[in-house]
């Protein structure tokens, strides 16, 4: 995981917004040098960390993964969320999910679905039940990306084409499956 976070600031923060012009063994040796840093603060948490904080980490990180799925889902395969409304959902869905985890005492994975809010007073679903916290947060997540969506909609033209869709080969196969089909009588 290291060198995926190395290259992906490297590539994806320093070079665009820092330093464009970057050779590639400068892109190199930086990346090394962030991998470096990342295994060591992941060595420092090891050390240094009391077992019940890396458990409340663990926790946490299950309701924050779960934040990104609306964003993967529905801005990779729709075009009904907008970029700006799946940013702003997934910045609610890790609020929201960082602030039910958060115990009196301690962290929990579950809350009951009831809330106290300053100045709106007392919310009750009813329902009885608690539900996962990381649940509750992306359901959260999808509200505010549909009502931001539909503020901030997309002005970009959709360029996809009926062709995009479609994979059929209709009997032009590549140059590459075509030399490795033998021949007929060949084997």
């Amino acid at each position: 995981m290291s060198i995926g976070a190395a290259n992906t600031f490297t590539r994806n923060i320093w070079k665009p917004f820092i330093h464009p012009q970057m050779t590639p063994r400068e892109e190199s040796f930086l990346a090394k040098l962030v991998s470096l840093i990342v295994k060591l603060g992941a060595l420092m948490v090891i050390f240094f960390m009391p077992t019940r904080f890396a458990l409340d980490l663990q926790l946490l990180g299950g309701v924050w993964m779960v934040q990104i799925f609306p964003a993967v889902i529905f801005g990779l395969y729709g075009r009904w969320l907008s970029g700006p409304g799946l940013l702003g959902g997934w910045a609610v869905g890790m609020i929201v999910g960082a602030l039910l985890s958060w115990g009196e005492k301690a962290w929990t994975p579950v809350h009951a679905l009831k809330w106290n809010l300053p100045f709106v007073g007392q919310i009750d679903t009813g329902l009885g039940f608690a539900a996962y916290n990381g649940l509750t947060a992306v359901a959260a997540n999808l509200v505010v990306a549909g009502l931001l969506s539909v503020v901030l909609r997309s002005k970009a033209p959709d360029e996809t084409s009926p062709e995009d869709y479609d994979d059929r080969d209709y009997g032009q196969a590549s140059s590459l499956s075509r030399s490795r089909v033998a021949s007929p009588g060949t084997i």
